[in-house]
C-alpha cells in the first residue's frame, strides 16, 4: 500500500523494523531491495539483490544434486524468477555507478534469457559506457520495436563503431516519424 502511495522511505523503514533479513522469506527480500532502490539506496537494494541471486544459485545446485542422487530436485528455491532478479540487479548496479557489475548481471542475463528489445538496448549502453564498442553493436536490437529514446542510444552507438551511414539512416528515420518525436 505504502509503495503505491510512492512513500517508499516509510516503506524501507516498516520493511527493516526489527526483522532480520536472513529469516524472511524471498519475495519478502525482494520487495526490500526494490524499496531501496525507489529511494536510491544503491548499494544497499544491490546487497540484497545479490543475496537472492546466491540463493538461487545454491538451490539450483542443491536441485542438480538431489537429481543425481535420484531425488526430486524440488529445492525451496527463491520464488523470484530468476530473469526478474537478474534484470533488477542489473539496473540498481548500473545506477550505484558499478557499471562492470550491471554489465556481468547483463551478461547473465542475455545467456540465460531470451531478452526484450529495452533491455538489449540497457546492456548495449553499459557496454558502450565500457568502450565495448563492438560487443554493444552485437547487442543491439531491431530498431523497430524501440522508443525514440532508445533509438538515439543505438544511434550514439554505431556513431562509436564508425557506422556513420547506419546512424544517419536510423536518425533520419528517426527524424521522419511523427510518433516517435512525440515521445
Amino acid at each position: 500500500v505504502m509503495l503505491k502511495l510512492k512513500r517508499a522511505d516509510d516503506v524501507v523503514k516498516w520493511l527493516t523494523a526489527g526483522v532480520q533479513p536472513e529469516h524472511s522469506s524471498a519475495a519478502f527480500r525482494m520487495r526490500l531491495a526494490n524499496a531501496l532502490t525507489d529511494t536510491k539506496q544503491f548499494h544497499s537494494a544491490l546487497s540484497c539483490y545479490e543475496a537472492l541471486l546466491t540463493e538461487d544459485q545454491l538451490g539450483a545446485e542443491r536441485d542438480r544434486q538431489q537429481l543425481s542422487d535420484g531425488g526430486s530436485g524440488d529445492s525451496t528455491q527463491s520464488a523470484i524468477p530468476r530473469e526478474e532478479l537478474l534484470l533488477a540487479a542489473a539496473r540498481c548496479a548500473a545506477n550505484a555507478g558499478e557499471i562492470e557489475r550491471g554489465v556481468e548481471f547483463f551478461e547473465d542475463l542475455v545467456a540465460e534469457f531470451s531478452c526484450k528489445p529495452e533491455v538489449l538496448c540497457e546492456y548495449s549502453g553499459l557496454l558502450l559506457q565500457q568502450g565495448r564498442v563492438r560487443e554493444a553493436m552485437q547487442h543491439l536490437p531491431d530498431s523497430a520495436a524501440l522508443t525514440a529514446e532508445q533509438r538515439l542510444l543505438m544511434i550514439d552507438v554505431m556513431i562509436a563503431d564508425n557506422k556513420l551511414a547506419e546512424a544517419k539512416t536510423l536518425a533520419e528515420s528517426l527524424a521522419g516519424d511523427p510518433a516517435q518525436r512525440a515521445e
